[in-house]
């Protein structure tokens, strides 16, 4: 599992690798929900590009992050899906739940593992 935190014009973009299961979820979901809460954020983008396996624990991560920035009205913003990002987001019924494309990303990196 890898977790890498950086800014892009003035919101933070995760980047999350490896799998994503019930094992490596709950520290993932820590850092997120902090990032998430304690910076006020209301835009997050995700990139689940390097994820090479995802199973429920991780689809329930992302629906958590969606409910906390949705009641302040914000967005996460899955870009670069894996196919097995897809397939779980698909599987889950959850592709029109989220703004999905590609990334515009660029530097300002600040590591953040958790």
């Amino acid at each position: 599992m890898s977790l890498e935190v950086y800014w892009e014009e003035h919101r933070p973009v995760v980047e999350l690798g490896g799998v994503l299961d019930r094992e490596s979820v709950p520290g993932i979901r820590k850092v997120l929900l902090r990032l998430v809460k304690a910076k006020g954020i209301e835009d997050l983008r995700i990139d689940l590009a390097e994820v090479d396996r995802m199973d429920t624990s991780g689809v329930a991560m992302l629906v958590e992050v969606l409910r906390v920035l949705s009641a302040r009205k914000g967005k996460v913003h899955l870009t670069n899906p894996s196919e097995a990002a897809t397939r779980m987001i698909r599987l889950a019924r959850l592709n029109g739940v989220f703004e999905q494309g590609a990334s515009g990303a660029g530097p300002q990196r600040r590591d953040s593992r958790g």
